[in-house]
């Protein structure tokens, strides 16, 4: 990861709103690519959080332990302490600063993108063709360039998608909403970046490049299919879950 290219003008360093704001305000940049490491950076944070409150519970189920009040046999967080901390470790040392880093990137990328294609028409209404084709070329260097980033995005995204598909099995049930919404992100993230990089295959098309690339986007959709059935398989055992509580609460009156 290329951290060093950050500049100190961080979109991340702004407040919600302005932030949001900056995403309505019809400019070219924050765009989609950006979104979709947003949908990511959230979906980690959600994470560390339920892996945090979890950590926390091992630690009284510790205390319980040793004062006889729970049996071994009877944990639930402990088991899996060590695999909560490796998630955090992973978002907080590899996830997240990837993601962080390819939202300041696209965002600056693609505006470049941009200025090169309104370039390229000013050449085309002047009538300079081999400036037009110039700018042409170059727009095109760079879409290719961001696309790329988008692939990145993706794959964090996937991660993040296992991390809370993990979280949600084994880690603190009363926060599953947490998790859940974690889970969602992730999956969003990867679907925008599905549609962003088809969007761009559609300009790039005509170069070699775009053939590999097409087949791992149809790959990654293929992929993303299978999570979706498991996260939709989740919000329905969770479901179930509410159906047997109301019947219990029923049957006690």
């Amino acid at each position: 990861m290329d951290k060093g290219l950050v500049t100190t003008s961080s979109l991340l360093d702004k407040s919600v709103n302005g932030l949001l704001d900056d995403f309505g305000a019809g400019n070219s940049a924050p765009g989609s690519g950006s979104a979709a490491a947003l949908m990511g950076i959230l979906a980690g944070k959600l994470i560390i959080t339920v892996c945090s409150l979890s950590i926390k519970k091992a630690a009284q189920e510790k205390r319980a332990i040793d004062d006889g009040t729970i049996k071994s046999n009877q944990l639930k967080f402990i088991p899996f302490e060590n695999q909560f901390q490796f998630i955090i470790d992973d978002i907080k040392n590899n996830i997240e600063p990837e993601l962080k880093y390819l939202f300041e990137e696209d965002s600056k990328e693609f505006e470049q993108v941009v200025e090169l294609r309104k370039q390229r028409i000013q050449a085309g209404n002047d009538g300079n063709k081999e400036l037009q084709s110039k700018y042409s070329k170059e727009s095109l260097d760079k879409l290719q360039h961001v696309t790329g980033f988008v692939f990145r995005i993706s794959d964090q995204c996937f991660k993040l998608i296992d991390h809370g598909n993990f979280i949600f099995d084994k880690a603190y049930t009363a926060v599953r909403g947490d998790s859940g919404a974690a889970i969602s992100a992730a999956i969003a993230g990867v679907t925008s970046s599905i549609f962003i990089i088809n969007l761009n295959l559609v300009s790039l098309s005509r170069r070699n490049w775009s053939k590999d690339k097409k087949k791992a986007c149809d790959e990654m959709y293929e992929k993303l299919q299978k999570k979706q059935i498991e996260a939709f398989t989740r919000v329905g055992a969770l479901s179930s879950e509410v159906v047997e509580t109301m019947q219990f609460n029923i049957d006690d009156v």
